[in-house]
């Protein structure tokens, strides 16, 4: 007859390879997990870089135009409405791929470029200087543009519009890099709005 220590010797010798081979498919599993969750993540950044590029350079263009910085004296209004529609189709379609900070983000942005009236048909206005671009325009400038403007601000108003709408971009490109993964930040605000140029004439 067997004594205990017999018994205990042969269990373990079955039991060993049992544990080693239950090991090495969960270490398996785990690995292959990893593997997908490493693929679908790669994924998704690559999607978002995708998404930067194809907005990112609209974005600035309307930077530029609200702020009256850069480029803005070559931005035509009615191109900056299209702008907007293009954006936002853009965004909206690939809002899956981040989160919700990105849309609030971005949603805030536009709300400080446009005014909208939120009922079918009726276009945007654009929170913008209509003397500025006019005067820049010159004779290209046509009559009908002025109906894309919410009316004329006074200079502080203006100002205060413009700084609102820069701190508002920052916001957006730093939620932007947050959620690219690549661990940059775009300023923290600090700056002060005078540090920028603008060019009302």
């Amino acid at each position: 007859m067997w004594n205990s220590l017999e018994i205990v010797k042969l269990l373990v010798g079955i039991i060993t390879p049992v544990v080693v081979i239950l090991l090495g498919i969960l270490v398996t599993r785990l690995a292959k997990r990893m593997e997908a969750l490493q693929w679908a993540r790669r994924t998704i950044i690559e999607k978002r870089i995708q998404v930067y590029d194809e907005v990112a350079p609209q974005l600035n263009d309307l930077l530029c135009f609200f702020t009256l910085v850069g480029s803005w004296k070559d931005l035509p209004p009615p191109e900056i409405l299209s702008l907007k529609r293009y954006l936002d189709r853009k965004v909206q379609i690939a809002l899956p791929f981040f989160s919700q900070d990105l849309k609030i983000s971005y949603n805030n942005f536009m709300s400080s470029c446009y005014k909208t009236y939120g009922l079918f048909g009726h276009d945007a206005l654009l929170k913008g200087s209509i003397n500025a671009h006019r005067q820049v325009a010159g004779e290209k400038w046509d009559p009908e543009w002025d109906s894309l403007f919410v009316s004329e601000m006074s200079g502080i108003e203006g100002a205060a519009q413009r700084e609102a709408t820069k701190r508002s971009y920052d916001e957006l490109i730093n939620t932007f890099a947050i959620e690219l993964g690549i661990g940059l930040e775009a300023p923290k605000l600090q700056r002060s709005f005078s540090k920028y140029k603008t060019d009302d004439t």
